[in-house]
Formats: C-alpha cells, structure tokens, sequence
C-alpha cells in the first residue's frame, strides 16, 4: 500500500489522542491524494473496472475466498484469470465475483473468513496494452496486489447466466 499504509492505521486507531488526532488529520490528507490519483487513471482502467468503483465500496465485505481459473476466460480475454468472490453490503448481503486478467504471475490463494479493509488502484504502465494493480489489505494482515490488464465482475445469482 502507498497511500493507507499499515503505519498510518496503526496511529489512526491509536489510544493516545495526540497520536490518533494528528493520524486522522493526515488520513484526510492521504483520502484526497489517492482520490486525485485515482480520478486521473480512471480515463484508462477498464471500463468494467470503473464501473465496479463506482457501484461498489468494499470496506468490510467479507471475502469468501480468492482463486485462479478459467471459467470465464471468454468474458474477459484469454491470459489466466484471478477471481475474489465477495460478501457485500448489509446482510444478507450479495455475493460479488471480481475477474481479473492477470499480467505475470497469478496470485496464491486466498482463504476466506476475513474482511476487505482497504484497497488502492495503481497504474504498472499506461503502455499499451495498459497494465494496472489492485492492492487490497485484509483483516487477517494479508496484502495482496493483483497486476490486471482486463477485468470484469460478476454478481453470484447472475452467474447461472453467464457461463
């Protein structure tokens, strides 16, 4: 993470308020330099992706799992693909499949029961074919960056559809 780092969590939830206030200062400050940052790539994320960010805040979705596959290499291209299936929102909650073309190395596994804390968009190289990452931190400490060039997401009771 470059922007909401574990350091500055960590002084965010401090029991001192010194610390905690002047974190919570810096906090905001941090929220509106990625936001910046953010609205200057979106002209080049996948369309899918924006889409995804701008229906979806997934702090706190419960994650069920993370995998590697190909099930749906036809919806977004055929280089290996990286799903995080998620629980979204109040309960009962909406299952929500993320699709990832991954570039290089697909990531390792990821075992549910935790919670999605954070998550920050980068740009790897605006060369075409564009290549971006998405790094999530999650309550369980993992930190997991997925370098993608295509993405789409899915909702769980539409997948039935969508083979």
């Amino acid at each position: 993470m470059k922007y909401f780092t574990p350091d500055l969590l960590e002084r965010y939830g401090s029991l001192d308020d010194r610390v905690a206030d002047a974190a919570h200062d810096e906090w905001e400050q941090t929220c509106t330099r990625y936001q910046e940052r953010l609205a200057s790539l979106k002209r080049y994320l996948p369309g899918r992706f924006n889409a995804f960010l701008d229906e979806y805040a997934l702090h706190d979705a419960g994650v069920i799992r993370g995998y590697g596959g190909d099930a749906f290499a036809s919806r977004i291209g055929d280089k290996p693909q990286y799903f995080i299936e998620l629980l979204v929102g109040p309960p009962p909650g909406e299952r929500v499949v993320l699709m990832y073309q991954v570039c290089g190395s697909r990531p390792h596994d990821k075992s549910g029961g935790c919670f999605w804390l954070y998550d920050e968009v980068g740009a790897v190289d605006l060369n075409a074919p564009p290549v971006f990452s998405h790094t999530i931190l999650f309550s369980d400490g993992v930190e997991l960056e997925v370098h993608f060039t295509g993405f789409d997401f899915v909702k769980k009771s539409s997948l039935c559809n969508n083979p």
